[in-house]
This record gives C-alpha cells, structure tokens and sequence, in this order.
C-alpha cells in the first residue's frame, strides 16, 4: 500500500494527496496550515460516493498501526524535511519500521529521511514529454548518479520513461527500481 503524508499545524502526520481538502472534503483548508483535529472534522469519503461517506483523514499512525504482518507500506512524503523528526517518531513507535519505505520527489528530504530514519528510501521521478509528439523521454542515465551521491537506496519512476537500458544500468549500479502507473 502507498499513502501520501503532510504535516498539520501543530506537527501532526495525516494521509491526504492534495495540499488542501477542496477537492476531497469540500472546504478549502490547507493542511499545512490547520489544525489537525480540524481535518478530521471533514468527511473526505462522500466525494467518491455514498458508500464511503464518513471517512476522516487518517492519523499517519493509525495506517502504520493498520499494517498486517508480512505487509509493506510505501510512504510518500509530499512536504518538506519539517515532517522527518515527527516521521521517524511515529515509525519507532510503532514497531514497524522494516515495513516501510520512503518515497518522495524531493532530493534534500530524501537525503536526510535516509540519515536520520534509516529505512528504504526512493527518489520518485516522473517524465517529461517531447513537446511535438507528447511522447514520453526515456529516464536519463544521470538519474542513477544522483541517487548514489545522495545515499539512497534507489529509484520509482514513472514507467512510461523506461527502457531496456534503464534497467540494466540501474540494477548494475546495486541500485532497486520501482515503476508506477504500469497501464499497459
């Protein structure tokens, strides 16, 4: 399972997608700037339909809780290096910390997720696109590079940039790929 993180005011993890709650809880709040408790007062379930009416943003430690054994969640950090101390907190209480990984676009995060928490930590890129055909740009080698200097332990790409020789660069370079949105 995958789940999105923010920080509220006041330091608390909750799991949303969206730096606000107008698209899933009709109010326009951003989660950075309001109180948590205030975020659980929204029902973030009608918008996907009458039988999810109800939901509440979840505390991030209630889905850590929630995780089974044998299970795996990835964590997508979506803020900034402000969440990590409060992170690392809620994965050591928890008990469950060889059962997570980190993800996250932001390199500088990521680096000092991998530092200060020491679990999997990978570096989410998407792609660009030809701006004639809006065909999709293979991942650059480069990319590998980046992920070495910084300590992580690899790469989540969108799977619309890979390639054979993607691949096999990634994985000579003891690096572990993961690949999202795989449609087709």
């Amino acid at each position: 399972v995958e789940v999105d993180v923010y920080l509220s005011l006041y330091q608390h993890i909750v799991v949303i997608h969206d730096t606000s709650t107008l698209r899933t809880g009709g109010a326009n709040l951003r989660v950075e700037d309001t109180d948590a408790d205030r975020l659980r007062e929204l029902d973030v379930g009608s918008f996907k339909g009458k039988r999810y009416a109800g939901e509440r943003i979840p505390f991030l430690s209630e889905v850590v809780n929630s995780i089974p054994p044998g299970g795996k969640l990835y964590i997508e950090i979506k803020c900034g290096k402000e969440i990590l101390p409060q992170l690392r907190q809620v994965l050591v209480d928890s008990g469950k910390m060889a059962q997570v990984t980190l993800i996250g676009f932001d390199l500088d995060t990521l680096g000092e997720a991998k530092r200060s928490i020491h679990v999997p930590t990978y570096w989410l890129k998407g792609i660009l696109r030809d701006k004639e055909t809006g065909r999709p740009i293979p991942h650059d080698l480069n990319l590998i590079q980046t992920v070495k200097e910084r300590g992580l332990d690899g790469l989540d790409v969108d799977g619309a940039g890979i390639t054979p020789d993607f691949i096999h660069a990634v994985k000579a370079a003891g690096l572990k790929l993961y690949v999202w949105t795989v449609d087709d």
